[in-house]
């Protein structure tokens, strides 16, 4: 982190490296189904993996595009809420091991098609920048001793999840205080005068 505070590109790119990473990510997404198409001719097993590869890769990598409009829509509740949560599960260190395992098989079923090992290359690339990016992110972290609920031995990573998505976006649904109203009428003020028990 020192090093990024003395050079200017250093510290733009500190600041701003998952914006990088995810812009990568959708870039090489977009330069593997040009790979995947171009791979159909000269060998359709490729070509058909590579598409495979390409439609993993732009799910995961373009969802960020629609996150505001995901977390303004989509309630935690719902199938859309459940889905983003599987995709913020699968960051970082988990999105890395995906792509190093997708990319090894590039390099052996590439055949008379040498643009799939560019890929192979390429998605390796992206796997290598999301381990950075997890311990970039480890580094910025605050201490969690500190935090008694992610210490306590009842934690998992699944909840580790719910708790970062309910941070990240709020249930739209009404709790209960707010559905009562104010009187804890639900908004019918002066039920009781009118309907004596």
């Amino acid at each position: 982190m020192d090093s990024c505070r003395e050079n200017a590109c250093l510290r733009c790119l500190c600041e701003y490296f998952t914006t990088v990473v995810r812009v990568t990510g959708v870039i090489i997404a977009i330069v593997i189904w040009i790979i995947a198409i171009g791979a159909l001719v000269p060998s359709l097993g490729a070509g058909v993996y590579l598409i495979f590869v390409a439609i993993v890769l732009s799910i995961l990598e373009g969802l960020f595009l629609f996150e505001s409009c995901i977390t303004s829509c989509c309630t935690n509740d719902g199938c859309c809420g459940k889905t983003w949560t599987i995709v913020l599960y699968l960051d970082n260190w988990k999105r890395s091991i995906l792509y190093i395992g997708i990319c090894i098989p590039c390099f052996f079923i590439a055949g008379k098609a040498w643009s799939v090992y560019i890929a192979g290359v390429l998605i390796a690339i992206l796997g290598v920048l999301y381990v950075i990016r997890t311990f970039y992110l480890r580094r910025l972290e605050p201490d969690e001793s500190a935090d008694p609920a992610k210490s306590s031995p009842g934690f998992t990573v699944a909840s580790q999840v719910q708790l970062e998505s309910q941070s990240r976006y709020p249930s739209s649904e009404p709790t209960r205080d707010e559905e009562m109203g104010k009187g804890g009428d639900a908004g019918l003020g002066g039920w009781e005068e009118r309907y004596p028990s």
